[in-house]
This record gives structure tokens, sequence and C-alpha cells, in this order.
């Protein structure tokens, strides 16, 4: 595993612990040209964005469990798991929707942006939004 770039953290009794190697960026900018082809949403697309604006990995975890907390608020609201009482129904739905965004941090910055944008009606409003987050 270290010829892939696995660094090995340290050994216990049920094996050896391993971390990840960081993900490859990609290995050039696109061009204005790939950038004019993808369509809104793409994942070239948003991480221009995020680069134009300043955004790395990191910067967008908060947001992202903000985000899937609204969502589960929303769906609490519009009557989320009828089968159990308001107070294990409130806690599951939020319990999902921070497992969720844990999920997607961990996945990195264009699963984040991905999932960010997915919440806005445009490209103009999510940059809008990472605007607002760098503040």
């Amino acid at each position: 595993m270290t010829d892939a770039g696995w660094a090995p953290l340290g050994a216990a009794r049920d094996g050896t612990y391993f971390r990840r190697p960081a993900r490859p960026g990609p290995a050039t900018a696109p061009s204005a040209a790939e950038l004019a082809a993808a369509p809104p949403g793409a994942p070239v697309r948003l991480l221009a964005i995020a680069a134009e604006l300043g955004i790395g990995d990191g910067d967008l975890d908060e947001a992202v469990h903000e985000a899937a907390n609204e969502a589960a608020a929303d769906a609490y609201n519009n009557g989320a798991r009828p089968e159990l009482d308001d107070d294990r129904a409130h806690r599951g739905v939020h319990a999902d929707a921070d497992h969720g965004a844990s999920v997607i941090n961990k996945e990195g910055l264009t699963a984040q942006l991905a999932y960010l944008f997915q919440g806005c009606a445009s490209e103009a409003a999510f940059r809008s939004l990472l605007r607002d987050l760098r503040k």
C-alpha cells in the first residue's frame, strides 16, 4: 500500500492503519474553451468558480453541514418519519443529515461544490453563495 502513496499511521491488534493519499488535482487549469463548453454545474466550472473566489479544501465543511441540516429541517417540518414520535423524528432526520454531510465532506471539494450547487438556481446564485461564505 505504501507504493500507492498510502502512509502508515500505526499498528493495532486488528491491523495496520493507513492514511489515504491526497487526491491529485487537475494537471493543468482548464482552458477558456473547455470552461465555455462545459454545462452549468459541471465540476470543471464549479472548481473554476471556487478557485476564482479563493475557496479551498476545508473551507466548505460547515456550509455543507448547515445546508444538510436546513434540508433536514424542511423534511421534518413536512412530516418526515411519521412512524416516529416528534422528538425521535426530529433527531433522526438531523442525524441522517449530519451523516450525509460528513460523507460529502470526506469526498472533498468537488463533492462539496456539487452538493451546494444543487441548492442554487443558477451559477450566479452559486457564485454569490460562495462569495458570502468567504466573508
